[in-house]
């Protein structure tokens, strides 16, 4: 009888770190890349639609890991943005600049004016089926497509409050695989066409050597 009660505390024992393993390989956060294929349209009379799109490029690569993640941009400019949650600041550089402009992600957030809320659509991508949100400012608007398979934690980014970033990654719990984003000078649509997974040194997101000056100076 004793040996039957000890197997059956093993067994108990047992499923329960099983259950406690599947719980955590289902909460595990991405870490990779994902390439965007971007195309703008212009909205200001006078600027040409290429002309944007030449100065944004086509393609924009992102990579995050943890509370860290890079925009990396192909127009002429080579733009990237870092932001590292340690400090909550976003660093803004480029291949033409001989500054580093930075700003407090956390003191400049973005006044939303709509209860975002996470809808269904019909939206595929890259064979995923996406769900939406909506958030919505006076001056600007982020339409978020998103799937829950690449999962990131919300609390990496409770202080990225510029552009409702904490808003969005506080509902989705995930990376977005496609964004419109609209103002009354362009419109940016962001679309996911390749997702790596991969594991980056410290390096990656490393700021250059150069005088930091605010963004938004």
């Amino acid at each position: 009888m004793l040996n039957l009660k000890s197997e059956i505390l093993n067994l108990y024992r047992l499923s329960i770190a099983c259950l406690i393993c599947l719980g955590s390989a289902a909460q595990a956060q991405f870490a990779g890349k994902i390439t965007y294929l971007e195309k703008i349209n212009a909205k200001v009379p006078g600027v040409s639609d290429s002309l944007l799109q030449k100065n944004y490029g086509n393609i924009r690569t992102f990579i995050i890991q943890g509370g860290e993640f890079k925009n990396s941009y192909s127009g002429v400019r080579r733009s990237v943005v870092i932001y590292k949650s340690v400090d909550h600041t976003i660093y803004r550089f480029s291949s033409v600049a001989d500054t580093v402009g930075y700003l407090d992600a956390n003191l400049n957030p973005l006044e939303i004016i709509n209860l975002p809320i996470i809808e269904e659509s019909n939206e595929f991508i890259l064979g995923l089926k996406c769900k939406t949100i909506k958030i919505e400012s006076a001056f600007e608007t982020f339409i978020y497509f998103f799937n829950e398979k690449y999962r990131i934690d919300p609390s990496e980014f409770q202080f990225h409050r510029f552009d409702g970033w904490d808003v969005y990654v506080r509902l989705a719990h995930s990376i977005p695989l496609k964004i419109i984003y609209e103002n009354k000078k362009l419109r940016l649509i962001s679309t996911a066409i390749e997702i790596q997974d991969a594991v980056f040194s410290e390096e990656e997101f490393s700021i250059p050597k150069r005088p930091l000056k605010p963004i938004f100076d």
